[in-house]
């Protein structure tokens, strides 16, 4: 469900788009959702690491 939202939030992807991915696509999308949070919160530290 937290990828579906956050795909949603941030790429505008309907929860439905998701849902409708095969399995294979889903896992791809999940790891690149992961390394986005990361990214993110790297940037937004005080000390950017």
């Amino acid at each position: 469900m937290q990828t579906a939202y956050l795909l949603f939030r941030f790429h505008g992807m309907s929860p439905k788009e998701y849902y409708d991915k095969k399995p294979g696509e889903k896992k791809i999308l999940r790891a690149f959702m992961l390394h986005e949070i990361e990214e993110r919160d790297r940037e937004s530290s005080p000390n950017g690491s």
